[in-house]
């Protein structure tokens, strides 16, 4: 029997790059280190982004089906991870040569550790296993641990980490909670061989009580109401290019490995766990709306609008989960998108003092001193609260149509109605920054870097080009099916 280890050598490249990077890291001279990042670093991520969506060796089980599963909807989100990747790389890059970072002396360490993140964001997306999953998950986020607090000088920052350090371990023991119960059932946690015992055996109340457990788990990880106490801090604590990774592609692990779970492991007791998901997207939609209306500042606001939106993707996921994996997966691009675009525009502009904007009414007059900054932050705020034409409508629309589709009497007029509702509360706080940066009076002037300002640009075009062709992301998961498939 082969072990398909062909089907991982995007990994391996990665694992490579990683121990290439702590040798710099521990003998290499500062001119070189500068160097690494955008003229080494980046083409290697392009060439493992290359490498998977030419299909590489295609898709299979890696170590028989004990480990890792390589197919279409894990290939996708590597893709969007890399593409964050490059990202964080140019912002990074250019950050931690201000003025504010010079005194660190070790700097250089966080491109190591933020690849190994993306390690782990590999695995969790591949992982065909419980307990491969959990190391995954674990990798990802000691490594979020340690960028979190990356300014460690920074009082908001230590904090932001030891409260997601001190959150995220609980999260991990209701995970292995529910792990333990399910290997105590059914002797396994091989993805397939759960699957085939609910099949054969039929519910039980300790499987379902360990399947919730570790679905709760993960609300913790996606900042899914009542789990989403870390993020406002986090968001606020952190350097803004710290924020753009840690905002964007943890969630897509998170996103695709409960996709995964809940399409090839508790998909037969999918009844009993929609109520879950259906709760947690209720209170996500609600919770995320209602209080960012009452922040003053953009990165709290902006946290709590990411839990209503993975309020929708869990909407998504709550009915009709193997017929809407294309929908939630065009979803989470379009977040990805446009949130990794705000955080790297809004690590941009500073006041006259060199310092970071974070209250919002500190916008003001932004439009008339810096109008393509204004306006790349209105394509992403109308985007956001899904305003037509912009990607956002468009996604929460088919969202909202697949709810519609596929559920009956009244649940399928008051969900639409709640989300419709939550959405239309969203709408209040983003118009509010559009209006305070072009009628409100200014209060100082503006300094910008505009040196790395082609990224967030790279992330305005597509939400405004999506109206052009709003099934692009259904066109690419068509391609990846063709080559990797799903099963």
């Amino acid at each position: 029997m082969t072990t398909g280890l062909g089907f991982i050598i995007a990994e391996f490249m990665l694992i490579f790059s990683i121990l290439c990077l702590v040798g710099v890291s521990a003998f290499a001279d500062v001119r070189i280190k500068n160097l690494v990042p955008t003229r080494i670093l980046v083409p290697v991520m392009v060439a493992i982004l290359s490498y998977i969506v030419l299909g590489g060796q295609g898709g299979g089980d890696v170590f028989g089906k004990t480990l890792l599963h390589i197919d279409a909807i894990s290939q996708y989100a590597k893709i969007l991870v890399l593409l964050v990747v490059i990202g964080s790389l140019f912002l990074t890059s250019h950050h931690i040569q201000r003025q504010d970072f010079s005194a660190y002396e070790h700097k250089f360490d966080f491109f190591p550790v933020m690849m190994l993140s993306t390690l782990g964001i590999f695995v969790m997306v591949s992982a065909n296993d419980i307990m491969t999953f959990y190391m995954g998950l674990e990798l990802q986020s000691l490594a979020l641990y340690i960028l979190i607090a990356f300014k460690r000088d920074n009082a908001n920052a230590v904090e932001a980490s030891l409260k997601y350090l001190i959150l995220g371990a609980l999260g991990s023991g209701l995970f292995l909670f529910g792990a333990s119960l399910l290997y105590g059932m059914t002797g396994t946690l091989v993805y397939d061989e759960l699957y085939q015992y609910q099949n054969f055996i039929g519910h039980n109340l300790i499987f379902n009580v360990g399947a919730s457990l570790i679905v709760m788990a993960l609300f913790f990880k996606l900042s899914a109401a009542p789990f989403h106490m870390w993020t406002p801090d986090v968001y606020q604590g952190s350097p803004s290019f710290v924020t753009a990774f840690v905002a964007t592609a943890p969630k897509i692990a998170a996103v695709v490995g409960l996709l995964r779970l809940v399409q090839y492991v508790f998909f037969p007791m999918i009844e009993q766990l929609s109520g879950v998901l259906m709760l947690a997207a209720i209170l996500s939609l609600f919770i995320g709306a209602v209080m960012a209306v009452r922040q003053t500042s953009i990165y709290r606001m902006v946290a709590y609008s990411t839990i209503t939106h993975i309020g929708y993707i869990l909407l998504g996921m709550a009915v009709s989960p193997d017929k809407s994996v294309n929908i939630i997966m065009g979803y989470l691009t379009v977040y990805v998108i446009t949130s990794f675009g705000f955080f790297a525009l809004s690590g941009q502009i500073f006041t006259q003092q060199g310092k970071n904007i974070d209250n919002i009414d500190d916008f003001a007059g932004l439009g008339t001193q810096k109008p393509y900054h204004a306006l790349m932050m209105t394509v992403m705020m109308l985007s956001l609260a899904g305003i037509p034409p912009m990607a956002g409508f468009f996604v929460k629309f088919t969202i909202l149509w697949h709810i519609i589709s596929h559920t009956s009497g009244l649940a399928s007029v008051i969900i639409p109605v709640l989300a419709v509702t939550a959405s239309a509360i969203s709408a209040f706080y983003y118009l509010r920054i559009i209006k305070v940066m072009y009628f409100d009076k200014p209060n100082s002037n503006f300094t910008t870097a505009s040196g790395i300002l082609i990224v967030p640009v790279i992330c305005s075009v597509p939400l405004v080009l999506y109206i052009l062709n709003p099934s692009v992301v259904q066109n690419i998961m068509d391609y990846f099916i063709r080559i990797y498939g799903f099963e």
